[in-house]
C-alpha cells in the first residue's frame, strides 16, 4: 500500500513538474512568433486563407454588392482570427523545438545586426549574379577556343 502511494505521488509531482515545462515551451514559441519572419509568415497564410474563401463566389451570379458582402466578410473574418492563426504556429513550434532551441532562435530573431547582415546578403547575392552574368560568355569563350584546339589534335 505505502509503494502504491509513493508511486502516485512521484507521478503527480512529475506530472506538476512537466506542466509549468510545457507552458514555459509554449511561451518561448509564441515570443519567437513575435519575430518579424514569423509574422510576415502568418500575414502571408492569413491573405491566402481571404483569397480562398472568396475564390468559390467568383464567377458566378452574384451582383457586384454582394460579392463585396462576402469579400468583406472574409476580410474580417481572417483578421480576427489571426491570433488563432498564431497560436497553430506556436505550437507547431513548440512541437517542433527544443526549449534551448528556441531560446537561440529568439535571440537570433532579436539581434538587429545579424539581421541586417542577413538581407545585406540578398544585395551581395544581386551583385554576384550580375558579375557572373558578365563572366559567363568570358568562360565560354575560352572553352570554345580550348575546344577548338583540342578537339583538332
Amino acid at each position: 500500500m505505502r509503494t502504491d502511494f509513493l508511486g502516485i505521488v512521484a507521478l503527480c509531482l512529475c506530472a506538476t513538474s512537466a506542466a509549468p515545462q510545457a507552458q514555459d515551451k509554449m511561451e518561448l514559441a509564441r515570443e519567437l512568433t513575435d519575430a518579424r519572419p514569423f509574422q510576415v509568415w502568418v500575414d502571408r497564410m492569413i491573405f491566402v486563407s481571404k483569397q480562398r474563401a472568396i475564390l468559390p463566389y467568383t464567377g458566378s451570379d452574384l451582383r457586384p454588392e454582394q460579392l463585396e458582402i462576402i469579400r468583406s466578410v472574409s476580410v474580417a473574418e481572417w483578421g480576427a482570427a489571426r491570433e488563432e492563426v498564431v497560436a497553430i504556429y506556436a505550437e507547431a513550434l513548440a512541437q517542433t523545438y527544443s526549449e534551448d532551441a528556441l531560446r537561440k532562435l529568439i535571440a537570433f530573431y532579436a539581434d538587429v545586426e545579424l539581421q541586417t547582415a542577413l538581407a545585406m546578403g540578398a544585395s551581395a547575392e544581386t551583385l554576384a549574379i550580375t558579375a557572373y552574368s558578365a563572366l559567363t560568355p568570358e568562360v565560354e569563350a575560352r572553352i570554345k577556343t580550348r575546344l577548338t584546339t583540342e578537339l583538332e589534335n
